[in-house]
């Protein structure tokens, strides 16, 4: 399977000598408490008796050893680099690249990176070989810093909600599918409209793309998909060929639409009516002119007064209330609708594909609104037929869930 990447991922967070250095290591143990294998080396300060500042020491991500960095000497009441310091941060990020973890964070871009050396070689192999970098880059350095990467990545502020926006447009799926256990998967069935897969405990669906759709080929290992689990089936939604990443969401799904999901039994477009400001949809649907008098549609094939999807992010750069058809997970626009969308804008991803998981929330969006399936059979035979969501949904009942936004 090949994987989608959203460009390539490195950020430099640019910091002030008065900034809030203390966002890498909340950034970081933030991804540790979501389950993601974050190394590196952050800093922390080492204060004397009398609380003046008697050094820098740092801390490895991984294993937690500290390492002195600077520390007073007769020749400079400040601080000077301790000697030993540059080699072991060089055996903590050697042992980083090795482990290949899920994220990387660097809080050190100083003299020697600044010239090359340092640990700026392996924060490059590091990026070379796929794994997600964060750098604190003092504001003053962004040249420097430009000139060694040739202008890769992106430049975030010092704060930990760019650092959210910039994780969040690469790892939603991933993160989703990371929550799915190990139960074996029943049935799985790719229909002309709608993707299904079944597992012990709950039934999934997710868009089937046109066959005509870029990227989409046969699947090699049709025949033997029903003999897995749902874990590795869901692994599949961050893959290029829309065929398999339906098969992923739809995995994704039959995990968390359990049959015993309880909750608000009710549209979830209806919970976004009565907001106000600017309203968009990422792909059109029957009715949603008539709940959203104004609202401007995203399609990939516009009709007249609708927005193409080059259009996306002006579109919403100024939009108060977002509607996502859940079918962007499955053509891999959905990340980077996200990470267009305002801090502040409330967000719905909605139909019956959509994964009813709080874990959304983190990565911006407020309601979902998806689909229970009580009757597999009903559904199965309706999906083989090519049945349509107003065929499919009477064998099921809607429910939307308000997630908690950070």
């Amino acid at each position: 399977m090949t994987r989608r990447s959203a460009s390539v991922a490195l950020a430099a967070v640019l910091y002030t000598p008065r900034g809030n250095r203390r966002v890498f290591r909340e950034f970081a143990d933030e991804m540790k408490t979501r389950g993601w294998r974050v190394a590196g080396v952050t800093q922390q300060s080492v204060d004397a008796s009398g609380a003046s500042r008697a050094g820098v020491d740092g801390v490895a991500l991984d294993g937690g050893e500290t390492i002195a960095l600077t520390r007073p000497s007769p020749d400079n009441p400040g601080c000077s680099l301790v000697p030993d310091a540059l080699a072991r941060l060089i055996e903590v990020m050697r042992r980083a690249i090795d482990a290949a973890p899920d994220l990387i964070v660097i809080e050190k871009f100083g003299e020697h990176e600044q010239r090359g050396a340092g640990l700026m070689p392996l924060i490059l192999e590091a990026v070379a070989s796929g794994i997600p970098v964060v750098v604190a880059v003092p504001a003053a350095a962004i040249d420097i810093w430009s000139s060694y990467t040739g202008g890769l990545g992106e430049l975030l502020a010092c704060d930990t909600a760019a650092l959210r926006r910039w994780w969040r447009a690469r790892n939603v799926l991933e993160e989703l599918a990371r929550g799915v256990g190990p139960e074996p998967a029943r049935r799985v069935l790719i229909g002309l409209n709608w993707t299904l897969v079944e597992g012990p405990h709950g039934c999934g669906l997710a868009y089937s793309p046109a066959r005509g759709s870029a990227g989409c080929r046969s699947l090699e290992v049709a025949g033997t998909l029903h003999s897995r689990s749902l874990r590795d089936l869901a692994g599949l939604a961050s893959s290029w060929n829309p065929f398999e990443a339906s098969v992923g969401v739809a995995a994704i799904n039959a995990h968390y639409n359990r049959y015993d999901l309880r909750g608000a039994e009710s549209n979830g477009l209806d919970v976004l009516r009565g907001v106000p400001g600017n309203s968009v949809c990422i792909g059109s649907f029957p009715g949603i002119r008539e709940r959203f008098h104004d609202i401007r549609i995203i399609e990939m094939q516009p009709q007249q007064g609708e927005y193409p999807e080059t259009a996306t992010e002006a579109v919403l750069s100024t939009a108060d209330v977002v509607v996502v058809t859940s079918s962007a997970l499955v053509n891999g626009s959905f990340p980077r609708i996200l990470n267009a969308c305002t801090r502040d804008a409330q967000v719905a991803l909605v139909g019956p594909g959509a994964p009813i998981a709080p874990s959304l929330g983190y990565y911006g969006v407020t309601t979902v609104a998806g689909l229970v399936i009580e009757n597999v059979d009903a559904v199965a035979e309706l999906i083989a037929q090519g049945g349509s969501v107003k065929a499919i949904k009477r064998y099921g009942r809607y429910l939307t869930l308000q997630t908690a936004v950070p």
